[in-house]
């Protein structure tokens, strides 16, 4: 099982709190594929995973090494800075089978400038929803030197 973890703000996690002690909570997942525009003469793909928590209004979409896959089954952890009131937060997990639906976008650039693309897209688009959009590159694109 592939276990990802994503650090949210503290507004967020106490959302999550009542549902700690679940195991799973509603969630919707998709692949998005940005591959280049028609004009364009480079052949770069990125692929975006996308799961949406709905109940909770938190987005998270990442990228992920070409070495890594993703599976059926993903633990998903959550956590949060500490403050005073919570100087050490519990990591809170869920476990969500992710979906084999596909989305595409078409941006010409490179792997950096797709990323930058969807990202800002898909922050747009949930931000009219009122929920929080969290970009994980867990590829490492945004630290490749150029």
């Amino acid at each position: 099982m592939l276990n990802l973890g994503c650090l949210i703000d503290g507004e967020d996690y106490n959302r999550l709190v009542p549902l700690s002690s679940v195991d799973s909570i509603p969630a919707a997942s998709y692949i998005m594929t940005v591959t280049d525009g028609p004009e364009s003469d480079m052949s770069t793909e990125l692929n975006l995973y996308v799961i949406e928590f709905q109940s909770v209004s938190i987005v998270v979409g990442f990228t992920l090494p070409e070495s890594v896959k993703i599976e059926k089954e993903i633990e998903f952890l959550f956590t949060t800075q500490p403050t005073a009131d919570r100087p050490m937060p519990s990591d809170i997990k869920f476990v969500l089978e992710f979906s084999d639906e596909k989305r595409s976008s078409a941006h010409a650039g490179n792997e950096l400038e797709k990323l930058e693309y969807i990202g800002t897209f898909l922050e747009k688009k949930y931000e009219k929803t009122k929920a929080t959009f969290y970009l994980l590159d867990y590829k490492g694109i945004g630290s490749q030197e150029k």
